[in-house]
């Protein structure tokens, strides 16, 4: 906790006055309109989110004016909060209080470092007194009733105050994963992280929630019914206005984002799905700023990490439905890329290949995280000693029923392509991205070349071998 001069006690008893004064105020108000059943009391909630499914059960969101009774407002028009004696202790209360002066940045503790004028000043202090007892009571409203429950009370003032008085802020981060389906409700990675289906609070919460830093189609953002979740997070708690900067910034998330990155590269290393994400977001797990009638506090920051073709009508396509069985070696696998840093460059080759725009950067990213894997102990001969190596690999676990003399011959053809793209020769590239093996119907080269990253990656993964000689060995078995 803070060290501050607020007085808590007094704090809580203003806000459950508020509370209780607002919601008599909201109940006189719909007596009223039971009364003048012609004339409605209130307004709507604004784009309020609503949720549906696709036949493929991937849900669909979109914002309407009819949702929720926006009862903020009657506290707001015409200034009624003047008349209202709790909110004006409150108000009051704030301007008195340095601790509180300072934590929200009004007065002479304003980030400008100068004097504010007169309405720049009311505006601040209207935001974090009556604006905040407005959406306060509306959103009790709409989480339990009309009704004051001491509880319910609690339950809400010890997030808020958490949010101004601890001195770090506790979340988790949500990553919805887009376009595949699970069949269990829970999926436990390690101790804090665990694959979760997202509850209709988190859902609408976040297709509520703007980021701009990124150009990401609506619908695909909503495309998603599980997600990975990343517990026991935290950020220092300065002031007020930093929490939304730091949290609505993708730049703070470096940290968390190289996990995230390792999750879906094992996701899509096991599943052999496409599939990719759009959102990070941060949900307080302790604390709670923005009450938003009955929505989840959340920040959303959008990366672009979904393949292209995600936005041509593909949350109308069938979505792969992924087991739990099928996850079985996930653990082990996130512990050994975190254990071991020299499959970290072939897992971000992985990931970055099945997003790139065209084949040809796709293949200069597959055969670098090839090369990193197979070929690190020299720079001679490297289309020789990959096509051996990969070849090998597959003897301990099959590749697409493919003989070791067939995946040496495919290496040899990924190659060919490969030196068609860095030479630019338009006419071979074209003849070399179909090719045909013995017994076997053309291929395409981009995918056939990324099914083999992806199981040379995982049959090192869940293998003992840990260095090319242990590969060499397999040779003279």
């Amino acid at each position: 906790m803070k060290d501050h001069n607020l007085n808590i006690a007094d704090f809580k008893e203003l806000l459950k006055r508020c509370l209780i004064d607002g919601l008599d105020i909201v109940k006189k108000k719909i007596e009223d309109e039971k009364d003048n059943s012609w004339m409605s009391m209130f307004d709507n909630h604004d784009e309020y989110p609503s949720i549906s499914f696709f036949k493929n059960g991937l849900p669909s969101f979109y914002l309407k004016n009819s949702g929720k009774r926006n009862f903020s407002k009657i506290f707001i028009k015409d200034e009624k909060y003047l008349t209202i004696h709790s909110f004006v202790n409150y108000h009051d209360f704030i301007k008195e209080s340095a601790f509180l002066k300072e934590y929200f940045e009004i007065y002479e503790f304003n980030r400008f470092n100068k004097p504010l004028t007169d309405d720049v000043v009311k505006a601040y202090i209207l935001f974090n007194s009556y604006f905040f007892l407005s959406n306060f009571v509306d959103s009790y409203i709409h989480s339990y009733s009309l009704e004051f429950e001491q509880s319910n009370f609690e339950r809400e003032y010890e997030l808020y105050v958490n949010s101004i008085i601890s001195k770090k802020l506790n979340f988790d981060i949500i990553v919805p994963i887009l376009y595949i389906s699970f069949d269990f409700e829970n999926f436990d990675i390690n101790e804090s992280i665990s694959i979760i289906k997202m509850d209709n609070k988190t859902q609408l919460s976040r297709n509520i929630q703007a980021s701009y830093t990124t150009s990401t189609h609506k619908t695909v953002i909503g495309a998603a019914t599980h997600a990975f979740i990343l517990r026991n997070w935290s950020i220092d708690n300065i002031k007020s206005e930093n929490i939304s900067e730091i949290l609505n910034d993708v730049m703070a998330y470096s940290q968390p984002i190289n996990v995230i990155e390792k999750l879906f590269a094992i996701l899509r290393l096991i599943s052999q799905a496409e599939t990719g994400y759009c959102q990070i977001i941060s949900r307080p797990t302790d604390s709670k700023r923005i009450f938003k009638t009955d929505l989840s506090d959340m920040y959303v920051v959008t990366e672009r990490k979904y393949p292209d073709k995600f936005e041509n009508y593909g949350w109308l396509k069938e979505v792969k439905l992924i087991t739990s069985l099928e996850l079985s070696q996930f653990s082990t696998i996130f512990k050994k890329l975190n254990d071991i840093p020299k499959y970290e460059f072939a897992t971000k080759k992985l990931n970055s290949a099945s997003l790139r725009k065209n084949d040809e950067d796709s293949i200069l990213d597959i055969t670098s995280a090839l090369e990193s894997l197979l070929t690190n102990d020299s720079k001679s001969e490297i289309t020789y000693r990959l096509s051996i190596r990969a070849s090998q690999l597959c003897k301990i676990k099959s590749f697409n029923n493919f003989k070791a003399r067939e995946v040496y011959e495919l290496c040899k053809k990924i190659y060919d392509y490969r030196s068609a793209v860095i030479h630019g020769e338009v006419k071979r590239i074209e003849k070399t991205k179909k090719i045909t093996l013995e017994n076997t119907e053309d291929l395409e080269i981009i995918k056939i070349s990324f099914d083999l990253l992806r199981h040379c990656l995982l049959v090192l993964l869940e293998s003992s071998i840990d260095d090319i000689k242990a590969i060499d060995d397999i040779l003279f078995k």
